[in-house]
């Protein structure tokens, strides 16, 4: 985030580990940062490593890592022990009347050990990531600078991450605007929207949308938020990509027609990549 703001703004801010009080920072001194943290080699040097940005005074939110490690404990206990021996409770009494050592019932459980550690293995991923994702919406939510967020994927994204991404970047301002003139006097509010949206301010309608989809994230997935500084149309290269086949996809079509022959077009996507 610290090179990322960089970047974009011409001002960063200060580590999020304490250390000598910096007013001013090279962009070269950021990317090695970042590839430090990120265990990746440094690519070649840049043209504006010489660059120099002003630090910012900003405190970084405080994480709960008691909380976060309950909820870690809790999901992984849920996901595996406990969703194993539900199932080997299920496979015992379908199997009553006969040998709980029989070829059918050994499968059986067998698949449901396999189940078990698969839906464990899927929730450690996503508890392992959701601390860097929590410290970026937390951020987001505290820098003024954020006027938005954009959703990143993988490289090999699912069709419903792949529809978030392709909408590009989301503004803290964008339902307010979406929404003005919707709700006259006898007009229909949008079943979606919760009652008294109309008197929210722009960050909490932000974070209402964020609920609604931008930030979720399903097992196995490797979609990450990134924050957006500016309305000059930045769009994430990886969502532009999805932006480009959604449009080609979808052409003529809306509505779950649209959603359809783009899930089509991912999975196509998908299998050639493969077979590659």
């Amino acid at each position: 985030m610290r090179l990322l703001r960089g970047q974009r703004t011409g001002r960063t801010l200060p580590p999020l580990d304490p250390g000598p009080d910096r007013r001013e920072v090279r962009l070269g001194e950021l990317r090695e940062e970042f590839y430090r943290l990120a265990g990746e080699p440094r690519p070649r040097p840049r043209d504006d490593d010489t660059v120099r940005v002003t630090v910012d005074d900003f405190e970084w939110p405080d994480g709960d890592e008691e909380g976060d490690d309950r909820a870690a404990t809790v999901s992984l206990i849920v996901t595996g022990p406990v969703r194993a021996q539900d199932g080997i409770t299920r496979v015992q009494g379908a199997a009553e009347r006969g040998r709980l050592d029989a070829p059918a019932v050994l499968a059986e459980l067998d698949a449901v050990m396999r189940d078990a550690g698969a839906t464990a293995a899927a929730a450690a991923d996503r508890e392992a990531q959701r601390g860097g994702r929590d410290l970026i919406a937390s951020y987001a939510a505290a820098d003024r600078a954020v006027v938005g967020w954009a959703r990143v994927t993988d490289g090999d994204p699912c069709w419903f991450c792949a529809m978030l991404a392709s909408r590009g970047a989301v503004y803290r301002s964008q339902w307010r605007a979406r929404y003005t003139g919707q709700t006259r006097r006898g007009a229909q509010r949008p079943d979606r929207m919760p009652d008294g949206w109309q008197d929210w301010a722009p960050e909490r309608l932000a974070d209402w949308e964020a609920e609604q989809g931008l930030n979720r994230f399903h097992d196995n997935c490797h979609c990450t938020l990134v924050p957006v500084y500016s309305r000059d149309g930045w769009v994430p290269e990886t969502s532009a990509e999805w932006r480009r086949l959604y449009t080609d996809s979808t052409r003529g079509l809306a509505g779950p027609d649209a959603r359809a022959a783009f899930r089509r077009a991912i999975e196509e996507r998908r299998r050639q990549q493969r077979a590659a």
